[in-house]
This record gives structure tokens, sequence and C-alpha cells, in this order.
């Protein structure tokens, strides 16, 4: 993938998590079947120490490093990360203040 060659990150965002609507988990499925191990981000996913830390892998701070992930808005909020040089929404989001994220 070009963006982790050059040390890019990208994002890929999915409005919900709940179980009727799967979107991360989906579309983290499909990236994984064409050889890709894109992690899936939500407020949801295991303990609080293992979301920081996927949050310290994607701004290089643990290893490994993450440079792309799927997520939610839950992702990002505070982040301050200048390399980031996709943002994919997959579905239209809830509101505007959710693209402000």
């Amino acid at each position: 993938m070009k963006l982790r060659e050059h040390g890019l990150h990208g994002l890929l965002f999915c409005r919900e998590v709940n179980e009727k609507a799967r979107c991360g988990e989906m579309r983290r499925d499909l990236i994984a079947a064409i050889g890709l191990d894109i992690p899936f981000y939500h407020s949801k996913v295991g303990t609080a120490w293992e979301r920081q830390e996927l949050v310290k892998r994607f701004l290089g701070q643990s290893r490994p490093v993450v440079d792309q992930i799927v997520c939610t808005n839950a992702f990002g909020m505070g982040l301050d990360v200048p390399n980031v040089r996709l943002v994919v929404h997959w579905q239209q989001s809830a509101s505007v203040e959710d693209l402000l994220q």
C-alpha cells in the first residue's frame, strides 16, 4: 500500500458499532481478505488499556506501528497527527460535528 511505503496514515471511518450494522467489522474483514492487517477501533473494543495501546501504535509511540485504521469517530478525538493523507467516510456522518473529529 503506497501510504505505508511513505510512512503516511489513513483512516476509514464507519459511523456505527452496533451488532446490526457491523460496518467497521465488515470493512476490516474485507481489507483482511486482500492481505492487509488493519485493526478496527471503536469505543467498546477491548479494555481501556488496549484502546490506548492502539492509539499509541497509530501515533508511532508503540510497536508494531499501525499506519491505517478502520474506526468510528471515537478514534482521533484530541489527536494531532500531521501525516494523515487519506480519510474515507464509509457512511454519511450522523452530524456535521462528527466530520470535525
